[in-house]
């Protein structure tokens, strides 16, 4: 098999534009764009997915630009595609962090923080551990696949050939963001309550016996107590967090 030499322009070039696009998205998707990936380890990642989805993604990046200009305006489209799908997805995995950050407030750990590099911070070391479960989770039970998948279909949602859909963008955005922040809010839900009904326990035993420390002595059963809803719960709020995701990453599937 020989590869004719006139055809290396245009395949230098789609391998450009594909590049762009998936490079783009594999830096922020959730799994494989965290930050305690080294960089290195992310651009050959993104280089392998772009050999192998070359093949399929190349008829539908149509006709190879005729000039400079037209490539230098298609590439830049393309990473614009590819880091708006990126960063939306990256909105519901802060879902599993801010959720995390509320519960340490409700179980008394949130003195304990731990610098964040997906945050670029000190956070919470219990929003830390559930965005690696998070993670490891999302491996394990193969949801990582949505983002081949995603990647490839985006190629017929947002062709490189239009004019960027702004009104799609900001929909799909807002939508995405404003469901992480309910899905936080929901996974650290049992929390809230304990939390609430064990302040409101804590104010009437301070009216009882006003000349006792109630807040430090009842401190470690408040930690106890939350872990142990943290093990009976963690199933449930990986379950709803993986249903979340699905149904984030169905915005870029075609249906």
């Amino acid at each position: 098999m020989t590869l004719a030499l006139e055809l290396l322009p245009a395949l230098a070039a789609a391998f450009m534009l594909a590049f762009a696009r998936i490079g783009s998205m594999l830096m922020l998707l959730p799994g494989y764009g965290e930050q305690f990936f080294p960089a290195r380890l992310r651009l050959a990642l993104a280089l392998a997915v772009t050999l192998i989805m070359l093949p399929i993604v190349q008829p539908l990046l149509g006709p190879t630009p005729a000039n400079l200009q037209s490539l230098l305006a298609v590439l830049i489209h393309e990473i614009l595609v590819g880091l708006f799908i990126g960063l939306v997805l990256r909105f519901i995995s802060m879902a599993m962090s801010a959720a995390g950050t509320i519960i340490a407030q409700q179980i008394g750990l949130s003195f304990i923080t731990q610098l964040d590099p997906s945050q670029g911070g000190q956070s919470a070391l219990l929003a830390n551990f559930m965005t690696l479960v998070a993670t490891a989770f999302v491996f394990a039970t193969d949801l990582h696949h949505l983002a081949l998948g995603a990647i490839h279909d985006s190629y017929k949602v947002f062709q490189p050939t239009l004019h960027l859909p702004r009104d799609d963008f900001v929909k799909a955005a807002l939508t995405v963001f404003v469901g992480s922040f309910k899905l936080a809010i929901q996974l650290s839900a049992p929390f809230i309550v304990s939390g609430l009904v064990f302040q409101v326990a804590l104010g009437v035993l301070s009216r009882l016996v006003p000349q006792l420390q109630i807040l430090f002595l009842l401190l470690p059963a408040q930690i106890v107590a939350g872990f142990l809803l943290l093990m009976a719960t963690m199933a449930t709020m990986l379950s709803w967090y993986s249903m979340h995701v699905q149904e984030a990453y169905r915005y870029f599937l075609e249906r």
